[in-house]
């Protein structure tokens, strides 16, 4: 290649061997610590895969990627406008003991999708879903279906980011809101409750 790669190479190796990552951020007095447990973790045989500790342009370069990735499933959607027609994202909470973080979508779900990304927080069970609808596909009808599909498994959608205009809120969150705003100005018709005045 003309250009030189800038992605480090054991980045781009751990890349194709595996198909998740995790980033550990550990201050210098637990590095050991972290390491032994590490060690100790993919040293069994029920766990597969491997670690390294970064060196400082690993740490720099995963940085960066990590933060890429939020914006990959975007400039997919932008760079495959043709086959594409929205983009059905998704913040949801799994529930505290659901081991089952990847799921497999059934077929009538899966077959309406161009690509999938899911990434995450790390011990606390939120996870990011930016799915691309396939042309033709609508978008609203799709997110129903798929936040249906969460709700059955006991995931909370919204996970995060409050309830905006997207995702119905639960009943003790709209009594909330109508103690907080009795008139209905500041917020009106956030988590697809009235837009009225006094939330007639």
């Amino acid at each position: 290649s003309l250009v030189p790669e800038k992605i480090p190479a054991r980045l781009l190796e751990y890349r194709d061997r595996f198909d998740h990552h995790l980033l550990v951020v550990v201050s210098g007095s637990q590095r050991e610590a972290a390491a032994q447990l590490l060690e100790e973790f993919f040293a069994g045989p029920e766990h597969e895969g491997e670690f390294f500790e970064c060196d400082a342009d690993e740490a720099k370069s995963a940085t960066l990627i990590r933060f890429g990735v939020a914006s990959a499933a975007s400039r997919y959607y932008v760079m495959h406008r043709a086959e594409a027609s929205a983009m059905v994202t998704f913040d949801v909470a799994l529930r505290r003991d659901d081991e089952d973080w990847l799921e497999v979508l059934p077929p009538q779900i899966a077959d309406q999708l161009l690509e999938s990304v899911y990434f995450g927080h790390f011990f606390c069970h939120v996870l990011h879903q930016d799915h691309v609808a396939k042309k033709g596909v609508d978008p609203v009808a799709l997110k129903k279906e798929m936040t249906a599909l969460l709700e059955d498994r006991g995931a909370a959608v919204p996970a995060e980011h409050n309830y905006g205009r997207i995702y119905p809120a639960p009943e003790p969150m709209v009594e909330h809101f109508q103690q907080l705003d009795p008139l209905n100005m500041f917020n009106a018709g956030v988590g697809e409750t009235s837009p009225r005045k006094r939330w007639a």
